[in-house]
């Protein structure tokens, strides 16, 4: 299975405004060459897109939750009230 193909059900999902539950309307979705950015009211959401690149390698679940981890805990230390 193509990696991208296994993240399309989650992105629907994500798109959803009913997700976010906080009455914001439409879903902005904002796409990069690493993850997908969801805007909704004063939520953002962040996914890991399933890519490999030859400076990073996001191919597996578990590879995206170490980074997403490591993501949050450096920004945490200078924007805590951003990073949950």
């Amino acid at each position: 299975m193509h990696p991208k193909e296994s993240q399309d059900e989650v992105i629907r999902l994500l798109s959803d405004p009913k997700v976010f539950s906080v009455g914001s309307g439409p879903v902005e979705r904002i796409q990069t060459h690493v993850s997908e950015v969801f805007l909704a009211g004063e939520r953002a959401l962040k996914l890991k897109r399933a890519v490999v690149f030859p400076y990073l390698d996001f191919s597996t679940p578990e590879k995206r939750r170490a980074a997403c981890e490591a993501e949050v805990r450096i920004n945490r230390r200078t924007a805590p009230t951003l990073y949950k």
